[in-house]
């Protein structure tokens, strides 16, 4: 009987990889999308005249306003289809990203940022309830973990892509013009390959026994595990968008290189995605959240304090390893407690909070550099993350 029973889960698994794959490929091309514009910052500095300031606020227009539209989207998504939410919001990033191509100044290019902020809130939070439905509880973090992994992979493609095709074009604006097309391809794919899963989850959802959800339960069993995570978003976000300028201007390395840098840290991730998702899978959600959190303050502070070289740069793709270990697992964690009809706007409302701390935090932290220096803001930066992983160790029984 046991073997039968395994041999039905295998066949039924199997039957679900085809759309696990379109959301990999959706997830990368997303992010090949939206990650161009951190790797071609300093470029864009150049040739916009901006400061740490100006570069903060581009950089807000997309995380803003991808913040604020998370709740509607994935209030919808849980109404009316995963699905169909994320194919077309796949269609208008890869639009707003061709947007960003066509621009002819700072306005402009701030206004398309925000287009693709709006429509890359589709993505995250429907996609992530859709698949937790599509795989049970024992492999949901695994799953979860490979299509993190997805997403790193277009985040570790996307300097190279980016600062590939701008260097042989001449010009920024054509590597926007070609890693928009992607995500439009893709998200044609997932809407004809995941149509029957979608009717599948859809069936599920109507015998799903409707109880009203507790928010005061679910805040005592989410939110200050949420919060901490929040908080440690609040760093690595920041860290993440000024590293390539702080790579230029505190240890002069070329333009360039400090691009590619973030291919480090994404391409780590690729690795800290799927061990996060399967070891969750194993020993629980909460102890890969808080393990997450304590190294990445740790890493942090090496990538400040060390000079550049294979020292800083084993201690970024360690960084970005322990960055993506603790996301499948919180997902997982999420979809364990939250029944599916509501999922999507509960891991809405996480994106949401992440992404305005985000969105508030970096242009709050271009000020600070601009006004104490980047390498002083960068090591406060690293003082707070070491903060949060000891907050983590003091109240770890707690959570």
């Amino acid at each position: 009987m046991r073997a039968m029973r395994n041999s039905i889960l295998l066949v039924r698994q199997s039957s679900r990889v085809p759309v696990l794959l379109a959301f990999m490929l959706g997830h990368l091309t997303h992010h090949v999308s939206t990650a161009a514009m951190i790797p071609l910052l300093p470029m864009m500095r150049d040739s916009l005249q901006m400061d740490y300031l100006r570069a903060g606020m581009l950089l807000s227009a997309f995380s803003i306003s991808y913040g604020f539209a998370q709740l509607p989207t994935a209030w919808l998504a849980d109404r009316v289809s995963g699905r169909k939410v994320v194919s077309l919001g796949l269609l208008a990033t890869g639009l707003g990203c061709i947007g960003v191509g066509l621009s002819h100044d700072y306005t402009q290019v701030f206004l398309c940022f925000m287009v693709m902020g709006m429509a890359g809130s589709t993505y995250h939070a429907p996609s992530s309830s859709f698949l937790s439905q599509t795989f049970d509880r024992e492999s949901r973090g695994r799953s979860l973990g490979v299509h993190t992994a997805a997403g790193t992979v277009g985040l570790m493609v996307a300097p190279v892509l980016a600062i590939l095709t701008a260097n042989l074009s001449g010009d920024w604006r054509n590597s926007f013009l070609l890693m928009g097309c992607p995500a439009i391809l893709a998200g044609a794919l997932l809407w004809v390959v995941a149509r029957h899963q979608d009717g599948t989850n859809r069936k599920a959802v109507t015998k799903e026994k409707a109880e009203p959800l507790n928010p005061r339960q679910l805040l005592r069993a989410l939110g200050l595990l949420m919060g901490i995570a929040i908080l440690t978003q609040l760093v690595t976000s920041a860290m993440n968008s000024f590293l390539p300028l702080f790579l230029t201007d505190k240890h002069g390395v070329s333009n360039d290189y400090a691009g590619l840098m973030m291919m480090v840290v994404y391409g780590a991730g690729v690795i800290g995605g799927p061990a996060g998702g399967a070891i969750s899978d194993r020993i629980g959600r909460k102890p890969v959240i808080l393990s997450s959190i304590v190294m990445i303050g740790v890493m942090l502070f090496f990538v400040t304090s060390l000079p550049f070289g294979p020292l800083m740069i084993g201690a970024v793709a360690i960084y970005g390893a322990s960055m993506c270990f603790r996301l499948p697992a919180m997902e997982s964690h999420v979809a364990d407690l939250v029944p599916a009809r509501r999922r999507a706007t509960v891991l809405g409302g996480y994106y949401f909070l992440s992404q305005e701390t985000q969105g508030i935090s970096t242009p709050l932290v271009g000020w600070m550099l601009d006004q104490f220096g980047i390498e002083n803001g960068f090591h406060y930066l690293a003082y707070f993350a070491l903060a949060c992983s000891a907050l983590v160790l003091l109240i770890r029984k707690r959570v």
